[in-house]
């Protein structure tokens, strides 16, 4: 931001100390406002409640029995604190985080879902298919990422976007000539197709 030019003449003596003295009152005042403390006029502290706070990022689909660690209990302000968040770790209901939580950020009621295919949304299921490993473990094949599926038979179909892998072999240990097992979350109106297609093995997935 630029400067604005000084002034040619000479400032006087009082501006100068009235002008930082100016901004430390003012500082003061709001530093006592924002704190707040019981007093004859009525000014009493904001109530604190306790709150279930990320300490560490948790990926989504993290179960909830192993996120101890990641998050504590801070006393936040009522002001700052949102429907549905919750207290206590005792109150972390069963199930996974529904989505990436941040440093920093309040846990809710909201973000923990039943599985990882409730996490999704409405209009998921989940279903395996037994896959040759080129046919899906790319650089893009492991838990979590989202998978374009096609069939690929006497020609390629396009079959469904954006499914996800909610359960696979791990990369590392995968025999390049042996069958996988990958378990998909799907919207619901690509079932009958993808069943089709692995029954026949003629699942492919690409990353999306």
């Amino acid at each position: 931001m630029s400067r604005s030019p000084l002034n040619s003449r000479r400032s006087m003596p009082g501006r100068n100390i009235a002008a930082p003295l100016g901004a430390g009152i003012l500082v003061m005042v709001g530093t006592y406002a924002l704190v707040g403390t019981s007093n004859d006029a009525g000014v009493v502290d904001e109530d604190l409640v306790p709150t279930v706070v990320v300490i560490e990022p948790i990926a989504a689909g993290t179960d909830t029995a192993v996120i101890g660690d990641l998050v504590e209990v801070r006393m936040l302000p009522t002001s700052v604190r949102p429907v549905g968040a919750l207290s206590d770790l005792e109150s972390l209901p069963a199930g996974v985080l529904a989505h990436d939580a941040v440093t920093g950020e309040q846990l809710l009621e909201s973000s923990i879902a039943l599985d990882e295919v409730d996490a999704l949304g409405g209009g998921f299921t989940a279903i395996s298919v037994r896959v040759d490993t080129q046919r899906w473990a790319g650089p893009y094949g492991s838990t979590g990422d989202a998978v374009d599926i096609y069939r690929s038979g006497e020609t390629i179909e396009f079959i469904v976007a954006d499914a996800v892998i909610i359960s696979a072999p791990s990369i590392e240990e995968l025999d390049p000539r042996a069958e996988s097992i990958v378990t998909l979350a799907v919207p619901d109106e690509s079932i009958t197709q993808i069943i089709s297609a692995a029954s026949q093995n003629e699942i492919w997935m690409v990353g999306a």
